[in-house]
């Protein structure tokens, strides 16, 4: 077997020299997908402060399965199925279409890997009403940000009507029984309806 050695094989990189993002206050996010070189799947580390979550909510991506592996502390899954609490050493699986957000409600930090394939998500939806046909599915359009309904294309601006932040975000009240239209500047949120 001949072996190309001008060719890298593997590549590694120190988990706190990759590049960061700006999530918002108790949140570090570092992106592995572009230092690994990886092309089948996205990969990101987490670390969430007590009390936080990433700041977008429920969300489901149509195109995209996604691991969650949970390497300290734990964190909390809202899903549609209720609360789901997941703990280091443990990993959890959503198939795409499968809507969820993630927030550590514990008093410590939290670490998580978030491992999405194929790498690149293009149809992300969240459980949003339409304002012209009232189905409760928008698309989330990543070129502009918009948000767009799947049944009839009818396009909404993302932010709060309140104080025109762009941090609305879905999300189930603490009991998990109803969702709720939350905006992360201003506090104020709307009830949609009971979880079903």
């Amino acid at each position: 077997m001949d072996f190309d050695r001008e060719q890298p094989i593997m590549q590694h990189i120190s988990i706190d020299e990759a590049p960061t993002g700006d999530f918002g206050a108790g949140v570090d996010f570092r992106t592995l997908t572009g230092p690994l070189e990886s092309t089948e799947m996205s990969i990101h580390r987490f670390r969430l402060d007590p009390q936080s979550s990433p700041p977008w909510g429920l969300h489901a991506h149509f195109d995209q399965e996604e691991v969650f592996i949970v390497t300290e502390g734990s964190v909390t899954f809202e899903t549609f199925d209720g609360l789901v609490t997941v703990m280091a050493g443990d990993a959890i699986q959503f198939e795409s279409g499968e809507y969820q957000a993630i927030r550590n409600d514990g008093s410590d930090s939290s670490t998580y890997l978030a491992i999405g394939a194929p790498a690149d998500s293009t149809d992300i939806r969240v459980p949003l009403p339409c304002l012209d046909c009232n189905r409760e599915e928008l698309r989330i359009e990543v070129d502009t940000g918009e948000l767009a309904c799947v049944a009839c294309d009818f396009r909404q601006d993302p932010r709060c009507e309140l104080c025109g932040a762009d941090e609305r975000e879905v999300r189930l009240n603490r009991e998990g029984s109803e969702l709720i239209d939350r905006c992360r500047g201003c506090g104020s949120q709307t009830g949609i309806r009971p979880r079903t």
